[in-house]
């Protein structure tokens, strides 16, 4: 066994990211080493290696589109003998109870349950993840700057005051519309999205025709940006 994989002394505390292959990861990933350089982050097939001790922090990045192997993984990381867990989700996760036709939003929030079942996990929610704001979509967004994820987790996500809370590490983030078609065509997406009801993936052949354009404000993406405007 690897250094890497052997266990740690009690007293240690790592960083331990579940998720190796992500794009995210790929990311944070020089960031968060400059930081922490004793992070390790692992793929599925190092799991069954891994050792860890009761001061690691194991922060999960992997997303399964089925809530069962979700669920096989965590039981698979309880197994690890890390003393804290992070479910990394996200705020799409804020409209899984009343829309039910999108499976991201619906396997990110039944994750974030399971997690805090198996793992006693801490659940931080972020947007869309950028280093500039000129990488969102025009209209307003929930967005999460790179290098606040990267200070969280080099900090440590605490748990919030109120038990079954999630953290929220976003913000709304307004960035113009390329021109006033888009915003003649976001404003009318709202108008068919209203009129949709609890049914919005009746315009998914739209949000087709949106994706090639370009323009990233359809789908549970802006119901999601939209629940965030009235929460926050």
């Amino acid at each position: 066994m690897s250094d890497a994989l052997a266990s740690p002394p009690p007293e240690e505390r790592r960083i331990v990211i579940v998720g190796r292959n992500s794009v995210l990861w790929s990311r944070i990933a020089d960031r968060l080493l400059a930081l922490r350089p004793d992070t390790l982050a692992v793929g599925h097939g190092d799991i069954a290696g891994l050792r860890l001790g009761p001061g690691d922090r194991l922060w999960i990045f992997s997303y399964a589109p089925d809530a069962e192997a979700n669920r096989a993984l965590f039981d698979r990381i309880a197994a690890l003998g890390a003393g804290h867990h992070v479910y990394l989700s996200s705020a799409t996760a804020n409209i899984a109870d009343r829309i039910r036709c999108y499976r991201y939003p619906a396997v990110k929030a039944q994750g974030e349950r399971d997690a805090a079942d198996r793992l006693n996990a801490v659940t931080v929610r972020i947007g869309l993840i950028h280093d500039d704001p000129d990488e969102l979509p025009g209209g307003i967004s929930a967005a999460t700057r790179l290098d606040d994820l990267v200070a969280l987790m080099a900090a440590g996500a605490r748990r919030p005051d109120e038990e079954g809370e999630a953290i929220h590490l976003y913000r709304l983030v307004e960035r113009p519309f390329s021109g006033a078609v888009e915003r003649t065509a976001f404003n009318l997406y709202g108008a068919l999205l209203r009129l949709a009801g609890t049914r919005p993936c009746l315009l998914r052949p739209l949000d087709l025709v949106l994706r090639t354009l370009g323009w990233r404000w359809y789908g549970y993406f802006r119901l999601s940006n939209e629940q965030c405007r009235t929460t926050t």
